[in-house]
C-alpha cells in the first residue's frame, strides 16, 4: 500500500471533512494517577506534603502535593514560556524556607532568585547567603583549588586535569 491509499484511511477534523452531529471537544479530564501523592495516603501530610493544588476529575476535590522525601530527588521541570515553571519553583522554596528547611537556588538568568528573596519569612534573614558573582560592589573570593589535605588536593586535581581533558581533548 502507497502513501497516498493509507492517508485515505484515516481524515483529521477539519472544516473541509466536517460530519454534523460529530461533537468535537478541546480536551478530557483523565482521572488522577492511584500513586498522587494526595493528603489522605500521606502520613503527616501537614509536615511532608507540599500542596500544589486540587484534583477536579468527577467533582472529587482532593488536595495533592510533592512529598518531603521526592524533593531529594531530582525533578523535571518542563513547560512553555509562561506556564509557571518559575512559579512552581519559587512556591516550592518558599514552602521549605517556612517550613525551616536549607536549599540551595542556582539561577543562571538571575531572575528567579528575585522573587524568591521576597519570600524570605522574616525569622530566616540571617540563614540567606547570597553568592552573586555578577555584585561587583561587594565581590566574593571564593577559591575552587582549596583543598585542606592530600585527598583532597588530589581530587581537586584529578578535577582540574579532568575538565581541560573534556574542554581540549587530546590536542597538543
Amino acid at each position: 500500500m502507497t502513501y497516498d491509499q493509507s492517508v485515505n484511511f484515516f481524515h483529521l477534523p477539519t472544516v473541509a471533512n466536517f460530519t454534523k452531529g460529530l461533537e468535537y471537544t478541546l480536551y478530557r479530564k483523565l482521572p488522577y494517577p492511584t500513586n498522587l501523592p494526595t493528603s489522605y495516603n500521606t502520613p503527616n501530610a501537614d509536615k511532608d506534603l507540599t500542596i500544589l493544588g486540587t484534583t477536579d476529575y468527577r467533582g472529587d476535590n482532593i488536595t495533592f502535593g510533592i512529598r518531603k522525601e521526592d524533593k531529594f530527588r531530582h525533578m523535571y521541570i518542563m513547560g512553555k514560556t509562561g506556564t509557571g515553571k518559575s512559579t512552581l519553583i519559587s512556591n516550592l522554596i518558599a514552602s521549605d524556607m517556612q517550613a525551616g528547611n536549607g536549599l540551595c537556588l542556582l539561577d543562571p538568568h538571575g531572575e528567579l532568585v528575585d522573587t524568591v528573596l521576597e519570600y524570605i519569612p522574616s525569622h530566616r534573614i540571617n540563614d540567606v547567603i547570597l553568592f552573586d558573582v555578577a555584585d561587583s560592589d561587594f565581590p566574593i573570593g571564593f577559591n575552587l583549588l582549596q583543598a585542606d589535605t592530600e585527598e583532597e588536593r588530589n581530587l581537586v586535581a584529578s578535577g582540574v586535569v579532568s575538565t581541560f581533558k573534556k574542554l581540549f581533548g587530546n590536542s597538543r
